[in-house]
Parts: structure tokens; C-alpha cells; sequence
């Protein structure tokens, strides 16, 4: 489709059938981008920065390259979003590490769950 602003080419969807996955990730991050834009008001003026700003996602990069995973953080990061990711222990919760300041892991035993704050080091040895 060609932009009526600029007639640059730009990329239109109808729907997601079709598409690849990343192209479906995508489209959804697009959409998240735009309700957490509209849901705190972010003007990029500053004028929001005092505001509680917290977003929750569950294995949200589990279909997404390591470039584009990367792209979404920095942009969370640059818009001061504190993010909760729910994650397994997997190859693509290692996107995350760098941007995580605390971590709690989930573990169950005899069909009981608990919720522990772990350290850095904690988290490491969790995962071997």
C-alpha cells in the first residue's frame, strides 16, 4: 500500500491470516504499543513521567527474533514502563536478562506452589 502523506510504501494489514509469526507479532506489538499509549496518556512532552506505569506479559517474546525482542525492550525501557514478564526457563527468557532488576521465581512441590524474591546469582543457580 502506498502512504497518502509521502508516498512511501508502507505495510497494511487487514488481519492476521496469513501472515508469519513474526509479521503476527508484530501487528501485536503494534497494537500493545498503541494501548499503552492511549491507556497513560504518553505525549513524549515529559509531562508524564510521574506516572505508574505497569504492564504485564506472559511469554511475550516467545515468537519474536532476538532483534526485534531487543527493539521492544529498549522502546518499554525509553518509555519508563515497569514491565512484570512471565517467563519459563528457556532459551528465549536469556532476551530479558539485561533489562530485569529483580527476579521471582515460582517453584512447586508435592502439588504446592510458592513465590520467592531471588538475587541475580539465585536466579542463575534456579536455572542449572
Amino acid at each position: 500500500m502506498i502512504s497518502e502523506q509521502d508516498g512511501s510504501e508502507v505495510e497494511y494489514y487487514a488481519g492476521s491470516s496469513g501472515k508469519s509469526g513474526g509479521q503476527k507479532s508484530f501487528l501485536a506489538f503494534m497494537i500493545l504499543g498503541s494501548a499503552i499509549t492511549a491507556q497513560y496518556g504518553l505525549t513524549g512532552n515529559g509531562d508524564d513521567r510521574d506516572c505508574f506505569r505497569v504492564i504485564a506479559v506472559d511469554e511475550v517474546f516467545g515468537k519474536t527474533d532476538e532483534a526485534f525482542s531487543q527493539r521492544v525492550l529498549e522502546l518499554f525501557k525509553k518509555l519508563d514502563l515497569q514491565l512484570i514478564i512471565v517467563n519459563p526457563f528457556d532459551a528465549k527468557s536469556r532476551i530479558v536478562e539485561d533489562y530485569v532488576h529483580s527476579y521471582h521465581l515460582v517453584t512447586e512441590r508435592d502439588n504446592e506452589s510458592t513465590l520467592k524474591r531471588a538475587s541475580r546469582v539465585e536466579y542463575e543457580a534456579a536455572r542449572n
